[in-house]
């Protein structure tokens, strides 16, 4: 590996709390949820609870860039770091934790005493997470940017977090999904993306909110697992833009990309679960051009 003269200066310190849903006051939401029966969706509290930096190292030829994350999930949390520097198009989703080892509860002690069958504030056991890659003196951007990801996998992959990456690739996405994730007894299994399960609703004119909505709910159905939306600052236009958009047997993930790109505009996603109430949320982003 070429070294690089350690002149470095921080380029991005300190992102924005994200990607953990916090249960911790909500308990009696759920508890209604629960009685009804009644799935709703949620504005996720999005939590990183450390921080995330990108060092740039001069070298003699072009900079060495670090990342470094610390997170309950840090390959969300490096991906959101490149997506918002680089503008590039990376989606990233959860695996379905179940192994216990795997995570931390961090249910409120007295809510755990008062309701012992209750919900848990269950978050995965990640940490602290670093590459080290090339960036182009002509872009600015990763010279490599599915070489970098990969060695983002490869990264998380030696240190024993829970999961494992890989990467998907279509015309305008890098999609970061699950590949294994430990079983209830420890063992590594294959587990694959539920973005790839068919889903199918008739094509009409919504509003592209609607039909993110029917596309979430059509895969509630489908996965029997339940999925919310979480469309953030962007709301109003989703609601304001009209779409036309159908689904016969077609993979759930082919179906939104097309909804997002019907915008003019450039989106990326999310899709967090959370192993307590065992619920996929999709957070949906713009990608800023850069």
């Amino acid at each position: 590996m070429t070294e690089f003269p350690r002149i470095c200066s921080v380029n991005s310190i300190q992102i924005e709390k994200t990607m953990r849903v916090d249960w911790r006051h909500r308990y009696s939401r759920f508890r209604v949820i629960h009685l009804l029966a009644i799935f709703l969706s949620f504005t996720v509290a999005l939590n990183i609870k450390n921080t995330a930096m990108i060092v740039v190292c001069q070298g003699q030829d072009q900079p060495a860039v670090k990342l470094s994350v610390d997170d309950p999930r840090p390959v969300a949390a490096a991906v959101k770091l490149l997506r918002d520097k680089y503008g590039l198009a990376i989606t990233y989703e959860d695996p379905r934790f179940v192994y216990e080892s795997d995570l931390v509860d961090e249910t409120d002690p007295k809510y755990r005493q008062a309701h012992p069958g209750g919900v848990r504030a269950l978050t995965p056991k990640g940490g602290r997470l670093e590459i080290s890659y090339a960036v182009s003196p002509v872009t600015g951007k990763p010279e490599n940017p599915r070489a970098t990801l990969q060695m983002l996998l490869d990264a998380h992959a030696s240190t024993g977090y829970p999961g494992r990456f890989r990467i998907k690739l279509d015309s305008q996405y890098f999609h970061i999904i699950p590949a294994k994730i430990k079983n209830g007894s420890g063992e590594w299994v294959d587990q694959g993306s539920i973005l790839d399960i068919p889903i199918t609703f008739p094509k009409q004119e919504r509003s592209v909110y609607i039909t993110l909505k029917t596309i979430t709910e059509a895969l509630s159905q489908a996965t029997q697992t339940k999925v919310g939306l979480n469309t953030g600052p962007v709301v109003n236009l989703f609601i304001n833009t009209l779409t036309t958009q159908g689904a016969s047997g077609e993979p759930a993930r082919d179906i939104l990309v097309r909804a997002l790109e019907s915008t003019g505009r450039r989106f990326s996603w999310s899709l967090l679960y959370d192993p307590g109430v065992k619920w996929f949320f999709l957070n949906v982003q713009s990608v800023a051009d850069r």
